[in-house]
């Protein structure tokens, strides 16, 4: 077996992995990973970008030079590799330090104090704010649950997402300089004490305004409602499944209402267009049973 093994090496400087590792142990594959480890090297080479792959896992978007294993992420990247091997192969090194993520449990003992950019995301600073949005939202405070260190710095981030893009481009984010007029802090506010406009403000701007973005985009029409009437269902419903603040299972159900409003009002499209197929008796009976869908779906 090893003497067919080696017959396959020299027969061919580049090929699939896919092919090989039926014949191999995976010790001994792992021991023929390159230098870029477990990172995808047409990720690094091509786009800049730091993509670690599973080095326990399928190789099957893996490719073998002269012997030595490259992992790659998927199969575009393996693609990439097999046209020009060498381009990758023989690509720049990896950066000597990388970004890792802090498990939650060690993050939580984290003093707020070390943080760099005084705990605020610096994905979000980077983005800047949403159209039509006050430049200050851009500003948004990261959450214990999403932390990763470089180069002996912390970072804190606003959700799963922004981390993911950090650990694939930290550099990018870094060196940023924060605004002179900082958001005031809600924990240091008596929100009670706000007027009406300032509350929304410090408070629900950020999602109030990707709903209404939404909104405007999708134009929802439920049956038996108008356009306003439809729009203000909608943005009720989409508020209410994108409040941080619920619990997971109240999240989950105020994410299915408006799935199920969105489904119904596709619907109405759908018979809209084909009108011509139904008789008038059958239109009223489909729109009258579509109304009763919204029943129960807005409430506190």
């Amino acid at each position: 077996m090893e003497a067919y093994q080696t017959a396959m090496d020299r027969g061919l400087s580049c090929q699939p992995i896919s092919g090989l590792h039926r014949w191999r142990p995976k010790k001994d594959m792992v021991n023929r990973l390159s230098r870029f480890t477990g990172f995808c090297p047409v990720s690094w080479v091509r786009d800049g970008e730091l993509v670690e792959v599973e080095t326990e896992g399928n190789p099957h978007f893996g490719v073998q030079k002269d012997g030595v294993h490259y992992r790659c992420c998927n199969a575009d990247a393996m693609a990439a590799f097999m046209s020009e091997p060498s381009k990758y192969a023989d690509g720049p090194d990896l950066p000597t330090e990388k970004p890792a993520i802090i498990p939650e449990s060690d993050a939580q003992a984290i003093d707020n104090s070390v943080f760099e950019y005084e705990g605020y995301c610096p994905v979000t600073l980077f983005d800047g704010p949403l159209p039509g949005a006050p430049a200050h939202t851009a500003v948004q405070r990261g959450i214990k649950k999403f932390v990763a260190k470089l180069e002996g710095k912390t970072f804190m981030f606003v959700d799963a997402a922004r981390l993911a893009r950090f650990m694939r481009k930290p550099w990018q984010y870094i060196g940023q300089k924060l605004p002179d007029n900082l958001p005031v802090r809600v924990e240091d506010l008596d929100m009670s004490s706000l007027p009406l406009t300032e509350y929304l403000e410090y408070t629900v701007v950020k999602t109030l305004t990707e709903g209404l973005v939404s909104a405007g985009t999708i134009k929802p029409v439920f049956p038996y409602a108008d356009r306003q009437r439809s729009a203000l269902q909608y943005m009720a419903l989409y508020l209410l499944a994108n409040n941080p603040n619920h619990a997971p299972a109240v999240a989950a159900e105020h994410q299915k209402n408006l799935h199920t409003f969105m489904e119904l009002v596709d619907l109405r499209a759908k018979v809209k267009e084909n009108a011509s197929l139904f008789t008038e008796e059958a239109k009223t009976k489909f729109e009258t049973a579509m109304a009763q869908g919204i029943k129960g779906l807005v409430k506190q």
